[in-house]
């Protein structure tokens, strides 16, 4: 895999990820994917079938809003090593928020943050381009996150955020668009 810094020093993949392409055309296979408190509200095509989004808006109920992703097989592949660092990038379109979050972690059965590998960062899309945020043409974003696996398997979150929180009461019409998922070995 070869890996290329931007001049705003975030390095990103640019060829021969482990997998991309991790948001199919719905309907979803729901144990790979798992919606909170937000619908599929459709997917906008695109020339270009890996740039087709898939858009979200979130419920009018309390609670976090967000999409988890469960990355493991068929999804990956079955030769992850436990221990080495691997990192999930997406690029995202966010609706009526200006705000989200990217988590991910192992896939364990009772996970605890103690014994299994966790990483969260929140990303403002008024913040500059820096280390693992990066701006795009017409209000798109590129965000990452890495975590040296414990398990071979693991789990994204994307939340919205309000005003920083991820507790809060959605408006029914808010949400985010989502494209490029990509997961690669960032043992670089």
């Amino acid at each position: 895999m070869t890996l290329d810094t931007l001049g705003n020093g975030m390095t990103v993949f640019s060829e021969n990820p482990l997998q991309s392409n991790l948001l199919p055309a719905p309907p979803w296979d729901h144990s790979q994917f798992r919606l909170d408190l937000v619908r599929l509200a459709g997917r906008t095509p695109a020339a270009d079938p890996e740039n087709a989004s898939v858009r979200m808006e979130e419920e009018t109920s309390p609670g976090r809003h967000r999409v988890e992703l469960l990355l493991a097989p068929p999804l990956l592949p079955n030769t992850l090593t436990p221990g080495r660092p691997y990192a999930f990038s997406i690029e995202i379109k966010l609706h009526g928020r200006s705000q989200f979050m990217l988590e991910m972690r192992d896939m364990a059965d009772a996970f605890d943050p103690s014994r299994h590998a966790y990483a969260r960062r929140k990303f403002n899309l008024s913040d500059p381009d820096g280390d693992m945020f990066e701006h795009l043409p017409d209000g798109w974003a590129r965000a990452e996150i890495s975590v040296p696996l414990t398990e071979p398997r693991a789990v994204v979150a994307i939340s919205l955020l309000d005003q920083g929180s991820e507790q809060y009461t959605g408006d029914g019409t808010s949400g985010m668009e989502l494209r490029n998922a990509v997961f690669y070995d960032a043992g670089y």
